[in-house]
């Protein structure tokens, strides 16, 4: 995946056997810095997951 919006992330701390971990650890750092540094959207469009602009590297 080279798309920066839709890209993967890693998982400092797994979901499903620690969410509290995952959640301060993962989730929130996305929140607030998104995942590569040349992820365009912003904060409020990966809260509510509403990006609707271009993708760079996709299709």
């Amino acid at each position: 995946m080279t798309d920066p919006v839709n890209g993967p992330s890693y998982n400092f701390s797994a979901p499903r056997t620690d969410p509290v971990g995952h959640f301060f650890n993962d989730m929130v750092t996305y929140y607030i810095w998104g995942n590569p540094p040349d992820d365009p959207s912003n904060f409020i469009e990966r809260i509510t997951g509403t990006y609707d602009g271009p993708c760079p590297y996709g299709n």
